[in-house]
């Protein structure tokens, strides 16, 4: 714009597809053969990113910068030769006498797709205030975030639903828990099995920090600084189920210029970094999904694989996590005393030139997890607890999955079926099954370089790591 005020624009596009194809095999000659003519799914990911930045200098001490991004990102899954027609599992235990000794199958090639509009836009919002005084160099800033995901997750293909041919014994439940009838004759019956995970969501992130890199001396810079995160995740509802409150996270930071001519750099990071619950968690965990079976015996298949002359054998759909399209209770879903999932980190290391025309260095990085964050789905301890409260589980609506801070204690509120309200069921480590056990986790690494910077017409860099990490979880959900 002008010696003082500069304005910037970048966009780019990323696509990522991924796609095959199916051929015989001939287990006589272990060799490959011609293609069958059917394809797995085939998966494509765009995503279009528009970044804006000013900067103005407002004097010769003052400047301010923000800058705002937008990334939009198309999920799609699909199979070229999908049909309308629903997908047929277990085939060959259908019942001989109705399909003259023959499974009878259609064209469809695949069990589960994802909504033709699925994809996530995700808006960001940074502002830095910039002053000198004397030898510190202060800096001011937000840092937000909102990401917005828009039918995520799985559906299926054909009409919604699928259809399992089983045989058991005739004169035993398939699922007695659900009240399920035996099938009779011959044991034959048929699954009606409905998933879908299609959901939306969203998780907002608000951010603001403070910074002083502090030059103490000509060769010797200290950095000082503290961020305040704040994040809140979304269900399908729009209803927050998770909300992290204040979490302040301390840095420091120094480097020392040893020989005063840049030619031996030593530094050396401490700092503590809280993560966001991941977006995913709402899928399923969160937020309404369908997981359902009906159970039907038949007296017939007609030519595209599907039962004819159903006779239900219990109340309609079952499903054994209690998904039946509905969003979980947010209260129910994560505890009210939740802690956020935060790691420290200490690096050490150096850069050094060598000659005029090289440059190398290396640093260790250690990290220690102090919380984590994760999910199980294990209904089956809040009956214990309950029981060990005196209460009876039945008066309970439980949840499937639940998040929590494994190796902690957390309090769930667990609904009141006929909707009095709610009791308080805390859950140690020990009700959980872990047998009092912390989550651990710690992670080492080393890093080394050497480049050659562009000179000459040319520009070359080497980089090495080795890591390792210590403990018993891997990460977030």
């Amino acid at each position: 714009i002008n010696d003082s005020n500069t304005l910037e624009y970048t966009r780019f596009q990323d696509t990522d597809r991924t796609g095959g194809y199916y051929r015989e095999f001939d287990y006589q000659t272990l060799s490959e053969e011609d293609r069958t003519g059917t394809f797995p799914n085939i998966s494509k990911s765009t995503t279009d990113v528009d970044i804006f930045k000013y900067t103005g200098y407002l004097n010769d001490a003052l400047t301010f910068s923000t800058v705002w991004g937008r990334a939009r990102t198309s999920n799609l899954e699909f199979n070229p030769l999908n049909s309308g027609n629903p997908y047929i599992s277990g085939a060959g235990n259908q019942d001989p006498a109705l399909n003259g000794g023959r499974p009878i199958r259609n064209d469809q090639p695949d069990l589960y797709s994802k909504a033709p509009d699925a994809g996530s836009t995700t808006h960001g919002l940074r502002m830095d205030l910039q002053y000198r005084l004397g030898n510190h160099e202060l800096t001011a800033g937000v840092d937000n975030m909102t990401y917005r995901g828009n039918n995520e997750g799985q559906s299926m293909t054909g009409p919604g639903h699928a259809w399992i041919y089983s045989r058991g014994n005739p004169g035993a439940s398939p699922s007695p828990g659900f009240g399920i009838a035996p099938p009779g004759g011959n044991g034959y019956f048929v699954q009606k099995y409905i998933f879908s995970t299609t959901t939306s969501m969203s998780v907002k992130q608000r951010a603001y920090y403070l910074e002083d890199r502090w030059q103490l001396t000509p060769d010797w810079l200290l950095t000082l600084g503290l961020r305040n995160d704040r994040f809140t995740n979304f269900n399908s509802d729009g209803r927050a189920y998770v909300e992290s409150g204040d979490q302040w996270a301390p840095r420091l930071g120094a480097s020392w210029d040893v020989f005063g001519d840049a030619s031996l750099k030593l530094f050396a990071n401490l700092g503590r970094y809280y993560l966001a619950l991941p977006n995913s968690v709402a899928i399923r965990g969160a937020s309404a999904s369908t997981y359902t079976r009906e159970y039907f015996t038949y007296t017939g298949i007609d030519a595209n694989g599907n039962p004819t002359g159903l006779t239900p054998l219990g109340p309609g759909p079952v499903s054994a996590n209690g998904e039946y399209g509905q969003a979980p209770d947010p209260l129910a879903v994560a505890p009210t005393d939740l802690k956020s999932q935060y790691q420290d980190e200490l690096i050490l290391g150096f850069e050094k030139t060598l000659g005029s025309r090289w440059n190398t260095g290396g640093k260790v990085t250690y990290r220690q997890l102090q919380s984590a964050i994760d999910d199980t789905c294990d209904a089956d301890r809040f009956v214990d607890r309950l029981a060990g409260m005196g209460l009876d589980a039945d008066t309970f609506d439980l949840p499937g999955c639940v998040i929590f801070n494994p190796g902690g204690t957390n309090t769930f509120q667990l609904r009141h079926r006929d909707g009095s309200g709610y009791t308080p069921v805390s859950m140690s480590s020990t009700d959980w099954g872990y047998d009092g056990k912390k989550a651990k986790r710690q992670y080492v690494a080393l890093d080394v370089f050497i480049e050659h910077p562009m000179a000459n017409g040319w520009y070359g860099r080497l980089d090495y790591t080795w890591s390792r990490s210590f403990g018993n979880t891997e990460g977030q959900v």
